[in-house]
């Protein structure tokens, strides 16, 4: 992925509605621009979180 400096670009995600999904909800940012995965879906955000260990697990294993 090239990033040109002089033409930025801005990200969004949908906004999540608890005080505890901000972490997941960022991570999907770069996860939705690099990986191509769905975008965040505030009206799941255990899922979300769910999804996003099961990455881990996966593409990290001990």
């Amino acid at each position: 992925m090239a990033l040109d400096a002089n033409k930025p670009i801005t990200p969004s995600t949908p906004q999540q509605r608890d005080n505890s999904s901000c972490g997941p909800a960022i991570i999907n940012i770069v996860e939705k621009e690099l990986l191509g995965t769905a975008a965040f879906d505030p009206g799941c955000p255990k899922m979300s979180r769910v999804r996003q260990f099961q990455r881990l697990l996966f593409d990290f294993p001990s």
